[in-house]
């Protein structure tokens, strides 16, 4: 599963939300941005049959972003396969 979580991190501290999310290996991708967020994650989580994926990326959003103590805010934008 794949997606994209946009992060507002607290001023003057993207650089330390940036570099403590890159050590994270479900964390593929990360961008600087510029405009209403600071940053844009692009998360992959491993599928597993039988687990409910959705449920699995949104403890891991909760844990590792949303607990970050400069992240402000982050908005998640899971993807599907069409």
């Amino acid at each position: 599963m794949i997606a994209f979580v946009l992060i507002l991190a607290q001023c003057q501290k993207e650089t330390v939300v940036y570099d403590d999310l890159m050590t994270l290996p479900e964390v593929t991708e990360l961008h600087p941005l510029f405009g209403d967020y600071d940053m844009i994650a692009k998360v992959e989580m491993p599928t597993v049959d039988g687990v409910d994926m959705v449920a699995k990326l949104g403890v891991f959003v909760l844990d590792h972003v949303r607990k970050h103590p400069y992240v402000v805010d982050c908005k998640t934008l899971p993807t599907y396969q069409l």
